[in-house]
């Protein structure tokens, strides 16, 4: 049990949204090198039949205090994993059972790489409204470095395209998705200009850039703050968000921080490989009611 003399309540009527991450235990294909999973190795391979008994009744729990102490307040679930759709009978299960509850979320998003979403895409429609593509890169061999893969046969532009149309044919926002975890060999605004072009030609909707999950690197700081990115820049406890749109097409820029915990106003639910709720990924520190009814923050 989490000893709340540890927290600090900042907000005792939450107004905004409460968001709760569902992880998939089916593993990975892939070897992102700045994968936030690679703090914890033991997410995402829990038993299977464990997280089914446990997962639907986590997210209902969850949502049935979160309405008890504010019945306002907006609720989304942002499916994801290591990679979600690895194990496709798993995903269409979980995809059922949501679907059963879909009412109780104002918004479903999945974050994928892209594995078996063809297969997916159907079983998605009235679920899932906005699916994050992991591409990181436009460019075809400079993603294949990023995804840490020695084949440069998949990923491929078709690949994407074929992703892209599925989703599109069931009613589905697809949004590419960016990490930079290093500094670019070409200007900012150069990376850019070929990305919103091949993002346009595949038919995403926007593009999501963010900084590596677990570091606040100077280089990400300075591509914030390019000038030449005129948009508008929130800063919430250490979470930084820049919105702005290049030739008519919408991106979205977000500086990772470690951890939520002891950052950022508006701590995250998540129900973890377990099918169990806890509010950090490394399943320290279970959900208790009081943490649904104020918002605590962390400091260890």
């Amino acid at each position: 049990m989490v000893n709340l003399e540890n927290y600090v309540v900042v907000e005792r009527t939450p107004s905004f949204n409460f968001s709760i991450k569902l992880v998939i235990p089916s593993g990975c294909n892939m070897h992102c090198p700045f994968c936030f999973n690679i703090l914890n190795k033991e997410t995402a391979k829990h038993n299977l039949d464990v997280f089914k008994a446990n997962f639907l009744l986590s997210l209902l729990s969850l949502v049935e205090r979160v309405r008890r102490f504010n019945p306002n307040r907006t609720i989304s679930l942002d499916i994801t994993g290591n990679e979600p759709t690895l194990d496709v009978d798993l995903m269409i299960y979980v995809l059922g059972e949501i679907k059963k509850h879909r009412d109780l979320f104002n918004t479903v998003v999945l974050t994928s790489n892209g594995t078996n979403m063809v297969d997916l895409a159907s079983y998605m429609n009235g679920v899932v409204d906005i699916v994050n593509i992991s591409v990181h890169h436009y460019d075809d061999e400079k993603r294949k470095d990023c995804f840490g893969l020695k084949r440069k046969d998949i990923l491929t532009y078709d690949y994407y395209l074929n992703i892209v149309r599925a989703l599109k044919t069931e009613g589905i926002k697809v949004s590419a998705v960016s990490v930079l975890y290093k500094e670019l060999n070409i200007p900012f605004e150069e990376f850019i200009e070929n990305f919103v072009k091949w993002c346009k030609s595949l038919g995403f909707d926007d593009l999501r850039i963010r900084s590596n999950f677990y570091s606040e690197d100077a280089f990400f700081v300075n591509y914030l703050n390019d000038e030449k990115m005129k948009g508008i820049t929130t800063v919430a406890k250490g979470l930084t968000t820049k919105n702005f749109s290049y030739n008519g097409f919408e991106i979205t820029m977000l500086m990772g921080v470690e951890s939520l915990i002891g950052h950022v106003i508006g701590v995250e639910a998540v129900v973890d490989d377990d099918g169990l709720a806890y509010l950090d990924y490394g399943k320290k520190y279970p959900i208790i009611d009081d943490y649904i009814k104020h918002i605590y923050v962390f400091f260890p």
